[in-house]
């Protein structure tokens, strides 16, 4: 059975605006491509928003902007009411690297309000950013939230 164009824009979708990945959406549109698939004028909206929200965002932590970019985060949750993990990624990478660790966890809680989960390496990684920066509560508190989730591949240990 081959797939139709419904069951592709369904796939564009979960990976536009579900995961905001932009290597799947593009993995998605080569397959419809081989497979003789066109897209219609929903692909391109699905495709459309993956690329400007997530450029947006992208170009704001680019220039350092990050309550621009979590504004703009913000408003796209607020007008869509659902924005995918890439987007979110974005300005959660961006605060571990800037040690801005209470807006870290802050967003975490976002993140998994929506419904959305990360995996063991981002969790790992804004807990060292936050050891490193002393705030030992949210580092407690990511920990906390990591063991709470069943994050599978807990490898390190922070206390």
């Amino acid at each position: 059975m081959k797939p139709n164009l419904v069951a592709y824009n369904a796939a564009l979708e979960g990976c536009c605006c579900d995961l905001g990945s932009v290597s799947d959406a593009e993995n998605v549109v080569e397959t419809m491509s081989v497979l003789g698939v066109r897209p219609d004028e929903a692909s391109f909206g699905f495709l459309a928003y993956l690329s400007i929200g997530f450029g947006i965002v992208n170009a704001c932590v680019n220039l350092g902007l990050l309550d621009k970019a979590h504004s703009i985060l913000d408003q796209m949750t607020a007008e869509v009411g659902f924005v995918g993990l890439g987007v979110y990624a974005l300005i959660l990478k961006a605060y571990c690297k800037e040690q801005r660790t209470s807006e870290a966890a802050q967003l975490i809680m976002d993140i998994n309000t929506s419904g959305l989960g990360l995996d063991a390496a981002s969790y790992g990684a804004l807990i060292e950013a936050s050891m490193s920066n002393q705030d030992f509560q949210s580092a407690f508190t990511l920990f906390r939230e990591m063991r709470e989730a069943k994050i599978p591949d807990m490898q390190m240990s922070y206390f």
